[in-house]
């Protein structure tokens, strides 16, 4: 079995960080919630680890922490940005209208 370290959490990380932007994106209302309490508690639980262990394995803490914060970002626009737009095109009606 192979040693697992605590970037094997960074699949946790963009899992909290996507579920978030799912829930932001289609029911804004409920990020105030307990699910969305738990994913954004989850993400940066899973974010500090994340540094943590790379502070531990003699990496560089900003660089990581860095790399930490672009990649949710990233992350967060590309779930957020394509699912806000389609519900706002459903919303409007303008959808399935073809010209």
């Amino acid at each position: 079995m192979a040693k697992r370290s605590a970037r094997d959490l960074f699949g946790a990380f963009i899992g909290c960080i996507g579920s978030l932007a799912m829930l932001a994106a289609l029911l804004p209302g409920s990020l105030s919630s307990a699910i969305g309490m738990i994913l954004i508690g989850g993400a940066i639980m899973t974010g500090i680890v994340i540094v943590l262990s790379d502070l531990l394995s003699g990496r560089n803490a900003l660089k990581s922490l860095i790399g930490v914060v672009l990649m949710g970002m990233l992350v967060f626009a590309f779930v957020y940005a394509p699912l806000w737009y389609l519900s706002s095109l459903a919303a409007s009606g303008d959808l399935l209208r073809f010209k």
